[in-house]
């Protein structure tokens, strides 16, 4: 007589078909095909009964071993590639629609990520790093708004010290050079004359013969008397 046949969810370990062995939790039989063996869950499938016939998918953003159902991963994190693990948002990456079913994005130029679900605007005085990680402050001689990428450098007749949102105005008396730090004081012997802090302090008048300076700046010419 006919040898049976092996139930589904399970398939024959000898030539004879004389042995049916069950498949275990984590593998099925899908071909229903006793014959070969019991496949292997795998991807984000899993099978968690004995003598399966079908790998069940799970829901987007869920993850399995491929034994035991699926469980969600939380915000601020995605699955793997192999459906076997919750991963967290790399950082300058974030997870802004708080869905482990979708892909982390990378923050925005001028912004960086605070933690693995938001991303946050640099301050003023700041910029973003190139790969969104953090806000830098600016260096002297720049200034920035908030939510910038880079520094722009201050003009002439401007100044700014490091961190600062705006360049400044130089007072008249003294100048600055392009991405200045600090405005320059004219020197003794030199004067602000076209009260422009974009151009450099010029050499003041020498004193006309028969008179002498009363000042350390040369600015006071007073007249020899009688």
């Amino acid at each position: 007589t006919a040898i049976p046949a092996c139930d589904l969810g399970t398939y024959t370990s000898t030539q004879d078909g004389t042995n049916c062995v069950d498949c275990v939790p984590g593998q099925a039989d899908e071909d229903t095909d006793p014959n070969t063996p019991c496949t292997v869950c795998r991807g984000g499938k899993y099978a968690d009964t004995a003598k399966s016939t079908v790998c069940l998918a799970c829901s987007p953003g869920a993850i399995t071993d491929g034994a035991t159902p699926c469980v969600a991963c939380s915000s601020g994190q995605y699955v793997s590639a192999d459906g076997s693990s919750c991963r967290d948002c790399e950082a300058g990456r974030a997870d802004t629609d708080l869905s482990a079913s979708t892909p982390c994005i990378s923050c925005e130029a001028g912004m960086y990520s605070l933690d693995t679900t938001s991303c946050e605007t640099c301050p003023a005085g700041k910029r973003s790093n190139d790969d969104g990680t953090r806000c830098d402050d600016c260096f002297a001689g720049q200034a920035s708004a908030a939510g910038a990428h880079t520094c722009t450098h201050c003009e002439p007749g401007r100044a700014a010290s490091v961190g600062s949102s705006e360049c400044s105005e130089c007072p008249s008396g003294t100048f600055a050079w392009e991405s200045a730090a600090v405005c320059s004081t004219c020197e003794d012997g030199y004067e602000d004359a076209d009260s422009d802090p974009t151009t450099q302090c010029t050499a003041i008048p020498a004193c006309d013969l028969g008179t002498y300076t009363s000042t350390q700046d040369g600015t006071n010419c007073v007249d020899c008397v009688p």
